[in-house]
C-alpha cells in the first residue's frame, strides 16, 4: 500500500467517483423499486403475523365472526378456569410440602439439643484442641477455630497429652486450700498426708538415722582423712544412700534417698509398725571399670571375677561392684596425688596404693546406726538398728602388712590360666602419666625408650585419666614436654653484644693511632686483659695485610655484630676506601669507610677485597678481650699458628648404662688414664682439667698425662672430667682442644672371701693377685678391676694353718655386671678356689663369706627404664618387663607378687624390706565368696509405741475409693484416656530407586536407612521400659527387669558369659498377653514363672479378650484411677520408652466422656499421622450422643416419625403416579428432562436414607453397654482391698496390682480391656452412624429447600428465583463450562506453583476451594507470605493479578450480569401479576366458600369448569378440529437458519439421499400454503428414513418454540423495510416536483408565446451544478537537506528519509527520497514532480527512520498549504519547522529545506532565488498569521489530524463541499492499513 500521501489521493479520488457516479444516476430510481412478488409475499407474512398477534392480543378490534368469537370465549374461559383451578392445587401441594418440610425439621431437633452438643464439643475444641500446635496450617481451608496443623517432632504430641489432656483430666486435690479432700488428703507427717487442711498424725516417734560412708570415715578407715579433698571425695562414684520403709505407710518415709556420703545424722517421724533401713548402691561402677582393669591391678583370675549380677542397679552389696568401687576411690586418690605437682602432700608421697586398696576392701559401703529416745530417758539413746561396712578382709585395719590379710589372699590362691601371666605390675600404670609430669617438673629428660613406656602405661586408663588420646606409642605427651624451647648461648650473646653497643657506634672518645711499617709484624696480641689501639699503615705499597683472629669463625659466619669492639673486634677505615684484599685466607671483612678517627657504621661484608692504591692510609681500631687474640702481619710466616695437640684415651673403663639418659655413649668412663701429645712441628702443650682459661703458653710443656678415676660421685651423676689442651710456638697459639667424659663410680660386688690351709702365716701380695686374677679369669673382667681393701690372716693353734680373710671389691662398668659378678662369684666358687690353688700352688680352699652389690649408677626414678633393681633409686625396684628392650622402676610396695612384679621374681629385700609375699593367681570368687553373708542391704527393726505387735500396724491413709475424672467441666472421663498407635514394617529404600549413585550413596549409611511398608501392619513389640534405662528420668535402679518381664520379652544382650537378656521391651499389640507368665496374678514373676515361660517371645490372648479390628495395633491407657503424677509418669514413659519411632504410621487418642447434666455422652478421636514427607498433621472429630433419646424416644418424636414417614409414603405414591402417567403417554423422557423432577426422586432417595440410617443408628445404640468402671491397667488401687507381698532378699519395696506400677506401667487387665473397646468401638459406631444419620437427613433437608422452590415456580413472584435460573440456563450451562477451564486450570497452576509449601493448594480440591474463597473474600493474611514464599514473586503477582482480573472482574460480573439479565426479563413479566398473600388468600377463600352453604350465590371453579366443557362440546367439531390439526401442523421441527432459511424433513430429504426423492430441490425463505407445507410434509414422511429423522431430531428446533423470536425478528426486518421505501418515496416525490416545476416551465415558456413573456428557468434543489476542475500546471518540489534532528535508536544515530504527497483532483503520486544512513543532517537535492490542478492544496511532506529490525519510527511533519504561500516564497528555499507532539522537545531544533516550484501551462517555472531559507520561512508564517492561523507548532501530530484541519479550511474558505464524516472515517481506516503494511510507528 501506499503511504499517507497516497492515500488522501486515493481518498479523495474515491470520493470524486463517487460523486460522479451518483451525477450520473442523479434520476434513476427505478433501482431502488422492489418487485410485485415481494410486496405480495411480505403482505402474507405480515398476516400471519398479525394473525397471531391478535390471538394473544386483549384490547385488539375483533374482526371473527359471531360463531368463532363464541368459540374462542368458551375455550379461553375454559383455559382460565382451568389454570385457576391449577394453581389452587399448587397452593394446596405447597402446603404439604411445607408442611412435611416443617415436620422434619421438629424431629431432627428433637432428636438432638444442638446447642447443648455445641456447649460440649466447643468445651473440648477450646480447651484440648486449642492447645495443639497450627504449625503448619495456612490459607482459608484450614484457619480460624477449630483449624487443624502439623507437630513440627513428636515432642510436641507428648507437649499437648501432657498439659492438654493429662493436666485436665487427671486433677489432684491441692493441698492448703483449706479443704481436707479424703481420701486423698488426710491426717500427715513427714511427707505423707495434708498437713495443712488435716492436720497431723500424732502416733509418730522420732528416730536419728546416723551413716557414713568410707571417704566420711576415712581417719579412720584409710588413715588418712580425705573427706575434705574434693578430687578424692568426689571420686566416690558408688554414691550409697539409704532410705526406710514402712510397713504401716507401705511406702518409704522419704521422698528422695538419703546421701550418706554428707556424714550428718538425719531425723525423721515414723509411725508405730516395721520399719525396714534399705541401703542403695545409687550408681553402677563396674560400668567404669571393666574386669581387665581389675584383672591388671591384681590377678583375680580373668574367668572368676563377677558380672554384675542380674539385680537393680541399685543393688546394694554386688561382688563386682565391691570391686570395682574400692578401686574408683583408690583412683581418685592416686589422681589427687599425682596431680599435687612438687609440692606433694606427705600422705601421697608415702602412698602405697596395694595397701589403700586392701583397706578400701575393708571399707565397703556405709557403717553406722539408728537410734531412738530411750523411753526410760530422754539423755540416753535406743539402738535400732547397727551397720557395718560390707568387707572380706579379716584385718580391716591392717591393710596389706597385716598376715593375716596375706594368708586371706593366700586361701584364694589359684593356678593361673594360661596367656594371662603377666611380666610386670600394672598397679603404678595409673599414675605413670603423673609422675611423667612430675619428673619433667623437676627438669629431668625423656629418653625415646622411656617415651613407649610410658605411652604403654598411659593408654592402659586412658579411659578414665583422660590423659592422652594418641597413638599407640603413647609420645603424644612426651613430644608436648620435650618440645619446650631452650635458648641457646650464642642467641644470648647476640642480645647482650646488642644492648652493649649498636653497630656503628665509636668505641673510642679520641683515638691515637700509631703508624706501622712492613718491617715486622704490626700487632701481635695475646693479652691477658683488654687492649685497645689503633694502627694506621700506608697503601703506597702493594703488600698484601695478613690477618689472624680469633674472630675468623665469626666473620665467617656473617655475624657484624661481633666485630664490636665494645666486645671485642676492630674496624677498618680509610678516605675514600672502600676495598681491601686479603689474599689465601676464606673469611670475610667488615670494611667501614668514614674520615680518619670518626668509625662510621658497618656498610657490608663481603669476600676479600684487593688493596686500593688510591686510598693513602688504613685505620684500624682494634680491641681485644682477654679471651682473644689477633695477629696482623705483611708476612704471613709470622700469623701461622701451630697444630692442634692430641689428646689420646690410653685405657679407659666404659659405663655400660642401659636405658639411661645420663652417662650413655662411648664418652662415659668409670676408670681412663690419658696421654696428651704436642704436635710435631716442635711446638709445647698447654693442658688443664679445670678451663680452657687455665691454658698459657707459659706453662707449656713438651707431653703430659692423666690418670683420673673419681670414687666419690654422688649418686645419678658422674664427674665431669674435660681435658682442654693448646699448642704454642713463637707466641703464637693452636685451637683449644678438649675432650670431655662423664667419670661414673663403678658399682662393685663386695665379696668376703676365707681361704683356709694356708701353710704361711700371713696372705701375701703375691697370693692376693693370684687370687685377683683367679677371679678375673672366672668372672670375666679385668685384673685391675679387683681391688683388695683388707686382708686379715688368723692362724690355728691346733691346725697350725693359716686361715685369711679377704675382703675384696670387684669393680664393674654396668649394674647388669655387678648383678652378673656376683652370680659368678656365688655361682662359681669352686672354680675360684680350684684356679687360686693351681696359680698359686697352694692346697688351700676358698670359701664365701658373703657377698653384697653396692652400686651409685642408681640413675632411674619412678616409671624411668631399668636392667637390675640397682639402676633404680632408693625406695624402687626394677619391675617387671614393660617392653622388649627392659624394664621399668617402680616403689618398693608395688612389689606385691614376686613372681609378677619384680624382674627376676624375687622383690629385693636389701633394696625394698617386707615387700612381696601375695599369690600370683587368686579365684575372685573363692576371694568374695564371704561377702554374701556379711553384706546386707536391708536392715529391719520395729517400733511399738503406740500400739502393740499383736494389734498390727496402724491405719494411716484411708481406703481407696473411684475418684470423678472430668475432662471439661460436667464432662466425666469414661474408663480411660486410650491412645492407639498403628506402626508400619520396615523395607529396604533401595527398592524404589532407579540411579546407581543414590543406591549408593543410601545404602552406605547401611541399616541405618530404611522405609516404612505402608501396606504392611507391624505388630512386633517394640520400645522399651525406661524404668530401666538409665538416662530417662523415672529410671528407677532400685528395680529388677526379671520380676516384670520374662526372658522372651526382653531383647538379647552380648555378655562376657554369651547370649544373655536385655532391656526389656515397652510396647506390646493387643493381642499380646501381657499376664501369661504372671500366673498368680500378684504383679511380679517368681523366677519359676520366668522359666516357665522360657524363651517364648509372644503370648496371644485368648480370642475372647482379642479385639479383631484393634489386634494389631498398640494401645497406652490412662485409666480414672490414676493420679496426675503417676499420669505424667506415664507419658514420660512412653517418650522415653520410644513409643513414636520411625515406623509410626498412625496415632489416635480416644475420649469419652458422659455429662450426667445433659445425660449426653461425647466420642472425641484425634488422630495424629506421620507422613513419609516429614509432615506430621493432625485432625480431630467430636460427637456427641444422647443414647437415651435414641433408645427411648418420646411420644411426640414417635408421633412425628410415623407422620413424617406417611407424608413420604404418600409423596413417593404421587410421584410414582406422575411416572406412569408419562410413560402411558410415552412421554418418559420429558418427565426425566425436567430437572426438578430429578430433586423430587433425590429427595425420596434421602429422606428414606434418613428414615434407614436411623434405624441403623439406633440399633447400633442397642449395643451400647455401659460398666461400672474400667481398672484396665493392671496395676492400681483396686475397688476392694486386696493384700501385697513383697520379697526380702534382696530387699524390693511391695510389688502387687493394687499399687500403682512401678515398672511396666501400660500393662492391662484383659478382661477390663476387652470390655473398654467394646465400649470404645460402640462409641465409634454410634458415632459414625449418627454421621450417616445426619448427612442423610441434611442433605434431605437442602433437597427439601429446593422442592419448596419447585412448589413456588407456579407463582410469578415467588418463582421468580427459579424462572430466572430457567430463562438463564442456557447461558449459566455455557457459562459454568468457560468458567471451570479457567478455574480449573488456575487450580492446577496453583497446586503446580504453590502447592509444595502452601497448604491451602497442596492439592487440587483444596486448590479449588481457596480459589473460590478468594472471589468472596481476598484476605492477604491468609495466603500472602505462604504463597509468596513458594514461588518466585514474578509467579505469584502473574498468578494472583491475572486470576483476580479474569475471573472476579470478567467472568464473575459475567455470572452476575447473566442473572440479572434474566432476572430483568422475568420481573418484567411478571408485573402487574397478583401477590403470594393475596392469591392466597384467595385461594383458602374459594376453599372455605366451597365448603360453606352459599346456595346460588356462589360457582366454584370446578362447577364453572364442568359448565365450560359441557358447552364446548355442544360447537361444531369441525372447526375445532381444524384448528387444533393446524396448531399441530405448526407444532414441527425445521432446521433454522440465518437470512430466514427454513429446511424442513422434505428438503433434508433432498439434501441427504436425493435419489429417493423426487421433484425440484427448493430451499424457500419464505413460509408456503397451507396446502403446500402439508403435501410437503406428507411428501417427507413418505421418503424420509431414519437417518434423516435422526439429523432432524439433532439439528432440528420446535417452531413453535420459536414464535416469539420469528414474530419480533419479523416487525424488526419489516420495519427497516419500511424506512428504505419511506426514502426512496421521498425521493420520488421530490422527482416528481422537479418534474412539476419543468412542466410549470414549459407551461410558462407557452405562455410567453402566447402571451409574450419567457419564465426565468431555475435549477433544481435536487441537481446542484457540477463543480469544474481544470489542470493549472505542474509543481516542483526540492528536497534540499534537514538539520537538527534527533538521535532515533541507541545504537544508530539516525537513518532519515522523507514521504511526499499532495491532494487534490486525480491520483496523484506519493514520492520517497532516498535513506541517508547515520546523519542527524541529511542532504538529498531530491526534485519531485505533480500535476497541479485547481483544488490541490496541501503538500505534505513527512521524515521518517528507517529501522530493519522494528517498525519506521516518524521524526516529524510538515504540511503545507499553498494557497498561503506568498508569490515570492516559491523558488526560495524555504526552512521549514518539523512537527511531532510526541517528540516535541527533541524536535525544537529541527529543520526541514525545500523550495517549491510552479509552471503553469503555458508559462516558464519559477527560478531558484538566492534568499535564505529562514526568510521565506519567515514570510511564509507571517503570512499564517496575517490569516489567522496558528503556528506550526500548534498544528495536530497526527498527520491524518493535519490533513483533515486543512482540508476543512481550505473548504471553508473556498466555499466548496465540507468533507464528511465518512471522509474522516475512511482516511483513518485507510491509515491504520498503510502503517501496518509499511510497519511504520510514529
Amino acid at each position: 500500500m501506499l503511504p499517507h500521501g497516497g492515500l488522501i489521493a486515493a481518498v479523495h479520488g474515491r470520493r470524486r467517483r463517487r460523486t460522479s457516479v451518483s451525477e450520473e444516476d442523479e434520476h434513476d430510481y427505478t433501482n431502488l423499486l422492489e418487485p410485485t412478488q415481494i410486496f405480495k409475499d411480505r403482505m402474507d407474512a405480515v398476516d400471519s403475523v398479525l394473525e397471531d398477534l391478535e390471538s394473544q392480543s386483549i384490547f385488539g378490534p375483533a374482526k371473527k365472526e359471531a360463531a368463532q368469537v363464541e368459540i374462542s370465549a368458551i375455550e379461553g374461559l375454559l383455559e382460565q378456569v382451568e389454570n385457576k383451578i391449577e394453581r389452587s392445587q399448587a397452593y394446596f401441594k405447597l402446603g404439604g410440602t411445607a408442611t412435611f418440610f416443617i415436620l422434619f425439621a421438629v424431629l431432627l431437633f428433637t432428636q438432638r439439643n444442638v446447642s447443648d452438643s455445641y456447649d460440649m464439643e466447643s468445651s473440648i475444641v477450646n480447651l484440648i484442641v486449642g492447645q495443639l500446635p497450627t504449625l503448619g496450617t495456612g490459607g482459608y481451608t484450614n484457619s480460624g477455630v477449630g483449624a487443624a496443623g502439623s507437630l513440627s517432632s513428636a515432642s510436641d504430641f507428648y507437649t499437648w497429652l501432657s498439659t492438654a489432656v493429662i493436666a485436665n483430666v487427671f486433677s489432684d486435690p491441692i493441698c492448703g486450700d483449706g479443704s481436707c479432700d479424703a481420701p486423698d488428703e488426710y491426717a500427715g507427717f513427714g511427707r505423707f498426708g495434708c498437713v495443712a487442711d488435716c492436720g497431723n498424725y500424732l502416733n509418730v516417734t522420732e528416730i536419728t538415722i546416723n551413716l557414713q560412708d568410707v571417704i566420711a570415715t576415712s581417719s579412720d578407715s584409710l588413715g588418712w582423712d580425705v573427706s575434705g579433698i574434693t578430687r578424692i571425695s568426689s571420686s566416690q562414684k558408688a554414691g550409697f544412700k539409704y532410705n526406710i520403709y514402712s510397713e504401716t505407710m507401705g511406702d518409704f518415709l522419704f521422698a528422695d534417698d538419703q546421701d550418706s556420703s554428707t556424714g550428718l545424722s538425719v531425723t525423721t517421724d515414723v509411725p508405730d509398725g516395721v520399719l525396714t533401713l534399705v541401703l542403695y548402691q545409687t550408681q553402677k561402677t563396674s560400668s567404669l571399670v571393666d574386669a581387665n582393669t581389675i584383672h591388671n591391678f591384681y590377678p583375680f583370675v580373668l574367668s572368676t571375677i563377677p558380672d554384675r549380677n542380674t539385680l537393680s542397679d541399685y543393688q546394694y552389696g554386688d561382688q563386682r561392684e565391691y570391686l570395682s568401687s574400692s578401686f574408683l576411690i583408690l583412683q581418685g586418690i592416686e589422681n589427687y596425688c599425682y596431680s599435687s605437682g612438687p609440692a606433694m602432700p606427705p600422705k601421697c608421697q608415702s602412698l602405697n596404693s596395694f595397701d589403700m586398696y586392701v583397706r578400701l576392701l575393708s571399707s565397703y559401703g556405709v557403717n553406722g546406726s539408728i537410734t531412738m529416745k530411750s523411753s526410760t530417758s530422754n539423755k540416753n539413746y535406743d539402738t535400732l538398728a547397727s551397720v557395718m561396712f560390707c568387707s572380706v578382709i579379716p584385718n580391716t585395719t591392717g591393710g596389706s602388712a597385716a598376715s593375716a590379710n596375706k594368708a586371706y589372699f593366700q586361701s584364694a590362691r589359684t593356678s593361673c590360666q594360661s596367656g594371662q601371666a603377666r611380666s610386670a605390675s600394672k598397679l603404678p600404670q595409673l599414675s605413670d602419666s603423673k609422675t611423667l609430669i612430675r619428673e619433667e617438673r623437676k627438669g629431668k629428660k625423656i629418653t625415646q625408650e622411656e617415651e613407649k613406656i610410658v605411652g604403654r602405661s598411659m593408654r592402659l586408663h586412658a579411659k578414665e585419666e583422660n590423659i592422652i588420646q594418641g597413638d599407640e606409642t603413647g609420645t603424644e605427651l612426651v613430644h608436648m614436654i620435650r618440645k619446650r624451647p631452650q635458648a641457646s648461648a650464642i642467641n644470648a650473646s647476640h642480645q647482650n653484644f646488642h644492648q652493649l653497643a649498636a653497630p656503628g657506634q665509636s668505641p673510642f672518645a679520641s683515638p691515637t693511632c700509631t703508624a706501622a711499617t712492613q718491617s715486622f709484624p704490626l700487632l701481635y696480641v695475646y693479652p691477658s686483659q683488654t687492649v685497645q689501639t689503633c694502627l694506621m699503615f700506608s697503601t703506597a705499597g702493594s703488600s698484601p695485610l695478613y690477618i689472624l683472629t680469633s674472630y675468623e669463625d665469626q666473620i665467617g659466619q656473617n655475624n657484624l655484630n661481633l666485630l664490636n669492639p665494645s666486645g671485642g673486634g676492630f674496624y677498618i677505615s680509610a678516605a675514600n676506601f672502600t676495598q681491601m684484599s686479603i689474599p689465601n685466607f676464606n673469611f670475610q671483612l667488615a670494611v667501614q669507610s668514614a674520615q680518619p678517627g670518626k668509625p662510621g657504621s658497618f656498610l657490608h661484608s663481603s669476600k676479600p677485597y684487593a688493596m686500593p692504591i688510591s686510598s693513602p692510609s688504613v685505620y684500624f681500631y682494634i680491641t681485644v678481650t682477654p679471651t682473644d687474640y689477633l695477629c696482623l702481619s705483611f708476612s704471613e710466616s709470622d700469623c701461622t699458628p701451630p697444630s692442634d695437640p692430641q689428646i689420646v684415651d690410653s685405657f679407659s673403663l666404659p659405663v655400660v648404662v642401659v636405658q639411661s639418659s645420663v652417662g650413655q655413649g662411648a664418652n662415659s668412663k668409670t676408670l681412663i688414664s690419658l696421654s696428651i701429645l704436642p704436635s710435631s712441628n716442635g711446638s709445647t702443650v698447654s693442658f688443664s682439667t679445670s678451663s680452657s682459661n687455665a691454658l698459657s703458653c707459659s706453662n707449656a710443656t713438651s707431653s703430659g698425662s692423666l690418670f683420673f678415676y673419681d670414687d666419690s660421685a654422688s649418686q645419678l651423676t658422674g664427674s665431669k672430667l674435660t681435658v682442654y689442651a693448646m699448642a704454642c710456638k713463637n707466641g703464637l697459639t693452636s685451637n683449644v682442644v678438649s675432650r670431655s667424659w662423664n667419670i661414673f663410680p663403678s658399682p662393685y660386688v663386695s665379696v668376703s672371701l676365707k681361704v683356709d690351709a694356708l701353710t704361711s702365716t700371713s696372705f701375701s701380695d703375691t697370693l692376693l693377685e693370684y687370687m685377683k686374677t683367679a677371679i678375673s679369669q672366672v668372672v670375666g673382667c679385668n685384673k685391675l678391676q679387683v681391688l683388695s681393701l683388707s686382708v686379715t690372716t688368723e692362724t690355728s693353734n691346733t691346725t697350725n694353718y693359716t686361715s685369711a680373710y679377704l675382703s675384696l671389691k670387684i669393680l664393674t662398668d654396668s649394674n647388669v655386671d655387678v648383678v652378673q659378678y656376683n652370680k659368678s662369684v656365688v655361682s662359681n666358687i669352686m672354680t675360684i678356689s680350684s684356679k687360686f690353688k693351681t696359680l698359686a700352688n697352694v692346697n688351700a680352699t676358698t670359701s664365701i663369706r658373703a657377698t653384697s652389690i653396692t652400686s651409685k649408677l642408681s640413675y632411674s626414678n619412678e616409671f624411668k627404664p631399668c636392667t637390675t633393681h640397682y639402676d633404680c633409686t632408693s625406695g624402687l625396684f626394677c619391675a617387671t618387663q614393660q617392653s622388649s628392650t627392659g624394664y621399668i622402676c617402680q616403689p618398693c610396695a608395688t612389689c606385691v607378687i614376686d613372681s609378677r612384679d619384680s624382674y627376676n621374681g624375687v622383690c629385693p629385700q636389701d633394696l625394698c624390706p617386707n615387700s612381696g609375699g601375695y599369690p600370683r593367681c587368686v579365684d575372685a570368687s573363692a576371694f568374695l565368696a564371704p561377702l554374701e553373708s556379711t553384706c546386707s542391704d536391708h536392715h529391719a527393726f520395729s517400733i511399738w509405741k503406740y500400739g502393740t505387735q499383736a494389734e498390727g500396724s496402724p491405719q494411716v491413709i484411708p481406703s481407696f475409693t473411684p475418684k470423678v475424672r472430668e475432662l471439661t467441666p460436667y464432662n466425666r472421663l469414661v474408663g480411660a484416656v486410650v491412645i492407639t498407635q498403628t506402626r508400619m514394617k520396615r523395607g529396604s529404600c533401595l527398592d524404589n530407586m532407579k540411579g546407581a549413585d543414590v543406591r549408593l550413596f543410601t545404602s552406605s549409611a547401611g541399616s541405618g536407612i530404611n522405609c516404612p511398608l505402608a501396606n504392611q501392619l507391624d505388630s512386633e513389640p517394640f520400645g522399651y521400659d525406661p524404668t530401666f534405662m538409665t538416662f530417662s528420668s523415672i529410671y528407677n535402679g532400685k528395680l529388677r527387669p526379671e520380676v516384670f518381664y520374662g526372658n522372651g520379652e526382653r531383647y538379647n544382650s552380648s555378655t562376657s558369659g554369651g547370649t544373655g537378656y536385655g532391656y526389656p521391651k515397652g510396647f506390646y499389640p493387643q493381642k499380646y498377653d501381657q499376664n501369661a507368665l504372671d500366673t498368680n496374678m500378684d504383679g511380679m514373676l517368681s523366677p519359676q514363672e520366668v522359666t516357665s515361660g522360657a524363651t517364648t517371645s509372644f503370648f496371644t490372648k485368648a480370642s475372647k479378650y482379642i479385639d479383631s479390628g484393634e489386634q494389631d495395633t498398640f494401645k497406652l491407657y490412662f485409666d480414672e484411677r490414676l493420679t496426675y503424677k503417676q499420669a505424667l509418669k506415664m507419658v514420660q514413659f512412653a517418650q522415653d520408652g520410644k513409643f513414636i519411632d520411625s515406623q509410626t504410621k498412625e496415632i489416635k487418642v480416644e475420649i469419652v466422656t458422659y455429662n450426667a447434666v445433659k445425660d449426653i455422652f461425647m466420642y472425641s478421636n484425634f488422630v495424629f499421622a506421620w507422613q513419609a514427607g516429614g509432615k506430621i498433621p493432625w485432625d480431630y472429630s467430636i460427637n456427641t450422643i444422647s443414647v437415651d433419646k435414641i433408645l427411648s424416644p418420646s411420644h411426640v418424636q414417635i408421633i412425628l416419625m410415623v407422620i413424617i414417614v406417611v407424608f413420604l409414603i404418600f409423596n413417593c405414591a404421587y410421584e410414582f403416579r406422575d411416572i406412569l402417567i408419562q410413560a402411558r403417554k410415552f412421554a418418559l423422557h420429558d418427565y426425566l428432562a425436567d430437572p426438578f423432577n430429578w430433586i423430587d426422586l433425590a429427595h425420596f432417595f434421602f429422606m428414606w436414607g434418613s428414615v434407614f440410617s436411623w434405624f441403623m443408628y439406633r440399633q447400633s445404640t442397642l449395643t451400647f453397654k455401659l460398666s461400672p468402671n474400667y481398672p484396665i491397667l493392671f496395676y492400681g488401687p483396686e475397688y476392694s482391698a486386696v493384700n501385697s507381698t513383697r520379697r526380702s532378699i534382696p530387699f524390693e519395696a511391695p510389688i502387687s496390682a493394687s499399687n500403682f506400677a512401678k515398672a511396666r506401667m501400660f500393662r492391662t487387665n484383659n478382661a477390663a480391656e476387652y470390655d473398654f473397646l467394646q465400649l470404645i468401638n460402640a462409641m465409634r459406631v454410634i458415632s459414625s452412624r449418627m454421621e450417616l444419620y445426619s448427612f442423610f437427613s441434611g442433605v434431605a433437608v437442602v433437597l427439601f429447600v429446593m422442592r419448596m422452590l419447585k412448589s413456588l415456580d407456579f407463582q410469578e413472584r415467588m418463582g421468580m428465583v427459579t424462572r430466572t435460573i430457567a430463562r438463564a440456563a442456557s447461558d449459566l450451562w455455557h457459562f459454568v463450562l468457560l468458567f471451570f477451564i479457567v478455574f480449573v486450570g488456575y487450580a492446577i497452576v496453583g497446586v503446580l506453583l504453590f502447592g509444595h509449601q502452601f497448604e491451602g493448594m497442596h492439592d487440587l480440591s483444596h486448590s479449588c476451594i481457596t480459589l473460590t474463597i478468594f472471589l468472596l473474600s481476598l484476605d492477604a493474611t491468609q495466603f500472602y507470605s505462604s504463597m509468596s514464599h513458594a514461588a518466585t514473586p514474578l509467579a505469584f503477582y502473574i498468578f494472583l493479578w491475572s486470576y483476580i482480573f479474569i475471573v472476579f472482574f470478567i467472568l464473575f460480573n459475567i455470572f452476575l450480569a447473566i442473572l440479572v439479565d434474566a432476572y430483568a426479563t422475568v420481573k418484567q413479566a411478571t408485573d402487574g401479576s397478583t401477590g403470594l398473600l393475596e392469591e392466597l388468600a384467595g385461594v383458602i377463600w374459594h376453599a372455605v366458600r366451597r365448603v360453606l352453604p352459599f346456595g346460588s350465590r356462589f360457582l366454584s371453579d370446578e362447577h364453572f369448569q364442568r359448565i365450560l366443557k359441557d358447552e364446548k362440546t355442544k360447537l361444531g367439531q369441525g372447526q375445532r378440529i381444524q384448528s387444533e390439526i393446524n396448531r399441530k401442523l405448526e407444532d414441527k421441527k425445521e432446521i433454522l437458519l440465518r437470512g430466514g432459511v427454513r429446511v424442513d424433513l422434505n428438503n433434508l430429504q433432498r439434501i441427504v439421499q436425493p435419489g429417493k426423492v423426487r421433484g425440484n430441490y427448493q430451499v424457500s425463505p419464505t413460509e408456503a400454503e397451507n396446502d403446500a407445507k402439508g403435501a410437503a410434509e406428507a411428501s417427507a414422511e413418505a421418503f424420509a428414513d431414519d437417518m434423516v429423522l435422526d439429523v432432524m431430531d439433532r439439528y432440528g428446533s420446535n417452531v413453535l418454540e420459536h414464535r416469539e423470536r420469528r414474530n419480533h425478528e419479523f416487525k424488526e426486518l419489516v420495519g427497516i423495510e419500511n424506512m428504505r421505501r419511506l426514502l426512496v418515496m421521498n425521493l420520488l416525490q421530490i422527482n416528481v416536483l422537479d418534474e412539476q416545476k419543468r412542466i410549470a416551465d414549459v407551461l410558462e415558456s407557452m405562455a410567453v408565446k402566447t402571451f409574450g413573456s419567457v419564465p426565468e428557468h431555475k435549477r433544481s434543489l435536487l441537481n446542484p451544478s457540477a463543480r469544474v476542475v481544470s489542470r493549472l500546471g505542474e509543481l516542483h518540489v526540492t528536497v534540499v537537506s534537514a538539520t537538527g534532528l534527533p538521535r532515533m535508536d541507541l545504537i544508530r544515530s539516525c537513518d532519515p528519509y522523507c514521504v511526499l504527497y499532495i491532494d487534490g483532483h486525480g491520483d496523484q503520486q506519493t514520492h520517497i527520497t532516498e535513506t541517508v544512513p547515520k546523519s542527524q543532517t541529511p542532504h538529498w537535492n531530491e526534485k519531485f514532480v505533480w500535476d497541479l490542478y485547481t483544488d490541490t492544496r496541501i503538500v505534505t511532506i513527512s521524515l521518517w527512520d528507517r529501522d530493519n529490525v522494528t517498525k519506521d519510527d516518524l521524526i516529524g511533519t510538515v504540511l503545507v498549504d499553498l494557497r498561503d504561500l506568498e508569490p515570492n516564497s516559491f523558488g526560495k528555499q524555504l526552512d521549514l519547522n518539523l512537527t511531532n507532539a510526541r517528540k516535541a522537545k527533541k524536535l525544537r531544533n529541527a529543520k526541514l529545506q525545500v523550495i517549491f516550484q510552479r509552471r503553469r501551462d503555458g508559462e516558464t517555472m519559477d527560478s531558484i532565488q538566492e534568499e535564505s531559507a529562514g526568510e521565506a520561512g519567515g514570510s511564509m508564517n507571517g503570512s499564517r498569521k496575517q490569516q489567522g492561523e496558528g503556528p506550526p507548532d500548534s498544528i495536530n501530530g497526527n498527520v491524518e489530524g493535519k490533513v483533515e484541519g486543512k482540508v476543512e479550511a481550505a473548504n471553508g474558505k473556498s466555499g466548496d463541499e465540507e468533507v464528511d464524516s465518512a471522509l474522516r472515517e475512511d482516511i483513518d481506516k485507510m491509515t491504520e492499513e498503510l502503517e501496518d503494511s509499511l510497519n511504520l510507528s510514529d
